[in-house]
């Protein structure tokens, strides 16, 4: 459903307005922001055609979906992509939501559900009568506010990290190593998208255009460091889990190695044992200590004596 607000910053006034009355809005001097999803496709090419915006501007504007990272400049519209990543169901989520800039007006067409899109919508009425100086409030509320998810969402991904790291001291099979996998993948995923916005970010704080104040540009580039920031902090959690990763790896070859190196102190107190029993198991005709009369005893003396001394020395060398 498409959504209209005017925003008289004279007058600082903000009210809601039918689709009929952007372009009357436009001309006026007042500034227009415009919500829409791909159902109001129509509408939306009706007012981009209406501020003379180019056919070859529509069309990309209109047709772009899935696209992470992107910022174009055409003659009288400005558009970038931004993309809201979450974590739902432990997996991460995203949703794209792309924006034009035309002479007095922003429009955002909603792809997916956005939550930087609704908490922007909650507050954007308070924070223009407060803080607002020039339309570039709004832009700096979507830097502001998906920051602000990123940041959330890099928090569910270090607990999901330090859940991992705790369980690989207990109890755990062979899965440790799919979970590890996907949060591998998100994390890679999520890094992916965090750059795009800081790019999106520096572009919009650092290019001069008219369709964004000066008086903006700055907390626009501040936002882009901050957000770079925020990928060295992904990285680091992701080396992190790759030490974590090393680490069981390196538990597991422990583990491994001390029960080969029981198994072969095992064989070594038997290898002589088992020597003795294939002597003395012969079938030759004549040995002459089958004749002797405490032979079996002193077989078992022999055995006895040697497992005994075998087993002591290895516990003294700490084979055992």
């Amino acid at each position: 459903m498409l959504v209209a607000k005017a925003f008289d910053f004279k007058n600082k006034a903000d009210f809601s307005i039918e689709p009929s009355q952007i372009h009357d809005q436009i001309s006026s001097g007042n500034y227009c922001w415009i919500t829409a999803e791909p159902s109001d496709i129509d509408e939306l090419k009706t007012i981009l055609e209406t501020e003379s915006v180019s056919e070859k501007a529509i069309e990309d504007f209109l047709n772009c979906n899935k696209v992470e990272a992107r910022y174009e400049v055409y003659p009288k519209c400005l558009q970038f992509t931004i993309t809201e990543a979450r974590i739902v169901d432990s997996r991460v989520t995203t949703s794209q939501v792309d924006v034009a800039l035309i002479n007095n007006c922003m429009i955002m067409l909603v792809h997916d559900p956005a939550l930087f899109l609704y908490k922007m919508k909650t507050t954007h009425q308070e924070d223009f009568q407060k803080f607002s100086k020039s339309p570039g409030f709004l832009l700096y509320e979507i830097g502001d506010f998906i920051l602000d998810i990123y940041r959330e969402t890099l928090r569910d991904q270090s607990s999901e990290v330090e859940k991992i790291q705790i369980s690989l001291f207990g109890q755990v099979d062979d899965d440790i190593f799919k979970h590890v996998s996907n949060l591998t993948s998100d994390l890679l995923h999520y890094r992916r998208i965090v750059l795009a916005a800081r790019d999106v970010m520096h572009e919009l704080g650092s290019r001069r255009s008219p369709f964004v104040s000066e008086s903006t540009q700055p907390f626009l580039d501040h936002t882009a460091e901050r957000l770079e920031r925020l990928c060295e902090d992904i990285s680091a959690e992701r080396e992190a889990l790759n030490e974590m990763l090393h680490l069981y790896m390196g538990m597991v070859s422990h583990r491994t190695s001390k029960i080969v190196n029981r198994l072969t102190a095992l064989s070594m107190v038997f290898l002589p044992l088992g020597f003795l029993c294939g002597v003395f198991g012969m079938n030759f005709v004549h040995m002459p200590e089958l004749e002797w009369k405490y032979s079996y005893l002193f077989f078992w003396i022999i055995v006895g004596s040697i497992a005994f001394g075998l087993v002591t020395l290895m516990k003294r060398k700490k084979w055992l």
